[in-house]
């Protein structure tokens, strides 16, 4: 038999010991996967991946995943039209554009989701309460009044007072009004729902940016 025929047959045997195993023990942890393997990005390692998930009224719970930027220099990073996927359900989503100044009332101006050096965006699975991804600012937490958010906007320690729209045109030219943190809907439910999972983080080459195991 020649090496390529031993090698041919050495995996075959561990595909079906793999296979086998799955049967026999099913539910069990294991550290292999069928994910396709996937070229990686030039962003990989450049953005970590975390799952949480929080209770809501009535018993019910919310997850949602936060990307965050943790490079700590260098430029803007585009992440509209990046890919999420989900590989157990084969759930798939598209991060949106979205606007970096939301304002109630007006059709807001779309434009790239860039993340600078050090900042975050937090994807969640649901439609926007206001229509479109945003940039979170100081303002933000009024916007709670009249529709919740999950998570929450406010952190509990902001003291801005009075009408989201009047609050933004009194302190939107400060240089710290705009905050850290993206907020972007993808309105696909039940894409980080599963109790075991691989989250993929692909480019707009579905080139491997980032994958979070629970």
């Amino acid at each position: 038999m020649s090496r390529a025929q031993q090698l041919v047959a050495a995996l075959s045997a561990s595909i079906v010991i793999v296979a086998v195993s799955v049967w026999i023990f099913p539910g069990v942890p294991h550290t292999f996967s069928f994910i396709e393997v996937k070229e990686k990005s030039s962003f990989f390692g450049a953005v970590g991946l975390a799952r949480s998930e929080i209770s809501l009224p009535g018993g019910e719970s919310y997850t949602y995943l936060t990307l965050l930027y943790t490079r700590t220099e260098g430029n803007p990073l585009p992440i509209s039209g990046w890919v999420i996927e989900s590989s157990n359900k084969k759930l798939r989503a598209s991060i949106p554009v979205g606007t970096a100044l939301f304002v109630q009332g007006v059709v807001p101006t779309r434009a790239t989701v860039s993340l600078f050096p050090g900042e975050s965006a937090i994807i969640s699975p649901s439609v926007s309460p206001v229509g479109a991804s945003f940039q979170k600012n100081i303002c933000s937490a009024t916007l709670e009044r009249f529709q919740p958010f999950y998570p929450p906007l406010s952190n509990g320690t902001s003291t801005v007072e009075g009408f989201y729209n009047d609050c933004v045109a009194k302190h939107k030219e400060e240089p710290d009004f705009s905050l850290p943190e993206w907020r972007v809907f993808v309105d696909r439910p039940g894409l980080f729902a599963e109790a075991h999972n691989s989250i993929l983080l692909m480019d707009k080459d579905e080139r491997l940016v980032a994958e979070y195991n629970y």
